[in-house]
C-alpha cells in the first residue's frame, strides 16, 4: 500500500509547523525589551519601523515589507495572554512579528522539503533536511525575535527553487518582492549565474533587473541616499582589512563556524569524496561568495552566513550519505519509503 501524496505532504505539515511553533514560542517569550537578543541591535530598529519611525541604518530602512506587514496585522485581544503578562505596546508588536515569523519558517521548512527533493535527495533524506535547517543555531537564535531572517530565508530559497525549475514569472516575483525583505535575497544573483539554465545568461539576468530597479529607485529617490553610501565604496578596502583583523579572535570564528556547526565536516567530506551533480558543486561557490561579502561589509558572521543553507545542507546530506555508505543513487528507493507495512 503507498502512502498518499496528500499523507507525505500532511507528514511534512506537521512537523515543520511543530518545529517552528516551538522556536518561535521561545523567542518570543525571552525576548525583552531593551535587551536584543544576543545583542543584536537590528530588533530595535524594526520595532522602530513598526511604530512608523525612522531609523538612520540605511539598508535596515529599505527591508520596508515585512515591518508594514507586521503592522497590518490586528493586535491580538488580551484575553489571549496570562492574566499576570503585563501587556505593551512591545510585546504586542514582538507577538505580530512573531506570527510572521511562525508563518514564513513553516512555509520555508516545507518548501525546503521539496526543494530537496528536487536535488533527487530521498524522502528520508529530506526530512533529515530540514530537521538539520530547524535545528541550527542562527536560526533557533533569531527566528523567533523581531527580525526578518525567516522571510528572508523563505524567499532567498524561493528564488533557489524557481532557478532550479526553471519557474521564471515565480523569480521575477519572488526576487521584486524579496529585495524589499532583505538584500540577502541578492544571492539569487550569482546562483542564477552558476545554474544550469540552457537560455542565455545575459536574458536570464535580465529577470532580476525589475528588482534591482525597483530596490535602487526606491533607494536614491525615496531616501535620498548619497552615491558614495553604495556597496562599492572606497572605504571597503579598509573595512574588509579591519574585518580580517577582527574575525582572527577566537569568538569571532566560533561564530563562523556555528553558522552550521559540526554539519561543515560532512559537507565538506561530499566536496571532496562525493559524487556531487554539477548543479550542485558550482553552488558550492555561494559559500565563498558569501563569505567574501561578509567580510567585505563586515556583517554578522554565523548569522549571514547560514543564508547558505540551500547548499550547505544538501551538501552535508551528500556527505552523510558518504559517511556512512549508503547508495548513491537512492533515488531509486524514494518510492519505497512511501510503502506502509
Amino acid at each position: 500500500m503507498r502512502l498518499p501524496v496528500s499523507n507525505l505532504f500532511l507528514v511534512v505539515l506537521i512537523l515543520c509547523v511543530t518545529a517552528s511553533y516551538t522556536i518561535v514560542y521561545t523567542g518570543i517569550q525571552s525576548f525583552r525589551e531593551g535587551e536584543p537578543s544576543g545583542g543584536n541591535s537590528d530588533t530595535l530598529d524594526y520595532l522602530a519601523m513598526y511604530r512608523g519611525e525612522k531609523i538612520s541604518h540605511v539598508y535596515r530602512a529599505l527591508r520596508v515589507a515585512i515591518p508594514l506587514l507586521v503592522r497590518s496585522l490586528p493586535d491580538p485581544p488580551g484575553w489571549i495572554f496570562d492574566s499576570t503578562r503585563r501587556i505593551t505596546d512591545t510585546w504586542i508588536a514582538t507577538v505580530k512579528f512573531g506570527i510572521v515569523n511562525f508563518v514564513f519558517l513553516a512555509l520555508t521548512g516545507i518548501l525546503f522539503f521539496y526543494f530537496l527533493l528536487q536535488l533527487d535527495f530521498s524522502t528520508w533524506e529530506s526530512l533529515l533536511g530540514i530537521l538539520l535547517f530547524y535545528t541550527a543555531r542562527p536560526l533557533v537564535q533569531h527566528a523567533g525575535v523581531p527580525m526578518l531572517e525567516t522571510a528572508g530565508y523563505f524567499f532567498l530559497l524561493l528564488c533557489v527553487y524557481a532557478i532550479l525549475r526553471e519557474h521564471y514569472v515565480m523569480l521575477v516575483l519572488t526576487f521584486l518582492v524579496g529585495v524589499f525583505v532583505k538584500e540577502t535575497v541578492f544571492l539569487a544573483l550569482p546562483a542564477l549565474l552558476l545554474s544550469e539554465q540552457k537560455h542565455h545568461k545575459v536574458k536570464l539576468i535580465s529577470l532580476l533587473l525589475p528588482g534591482f530597479i525597483a530596490y535602487y529607485t526606491f533607494r536614491f529617490y525615496l531616501y535620498h541616499i548619497d552615491v558614495r553610501e553604495l556597496w562599492f565604496d572606497t572605504k571597503l578596502t579598509s573595512q574588509a582589512r579591519e574585518a580580517l583583523f577582527s574575525a582572527a579572535h577566537f569568538n569571532k570564528l566560533l561564530d563562523l563556524f556555528s553558522s552550521f556547526g559540526l554539519l561543515w565536516i560532512p559537507a565538506l567530506y561530499a566536496l571532496m569524496h562525493a559524487k556531487l551533480p554539477a548543479l550542485l558543486r558550482r553552488w558550492s561557490y555561494l559559500i565563498v561568495i558569501m563569505v567574501a561579502v561578509i567580510f567585505l561589509f563586515r556583517l554578522d558572521l554565523g548569522r549571514i552566513l547560514f543564508n547558505t543553507f540551500p547548499v550547505v545542507i544538501p551538501l552535508a546530506l551528500y556527505g552523510i550519505r558518504g559517511m556512512l555508505g549508503w547508495k548513491n543513487d537512492l533515488k531509486e528507493q524514494a518510492p519505497d519509503v512511501l510503502r506502509l507495512g
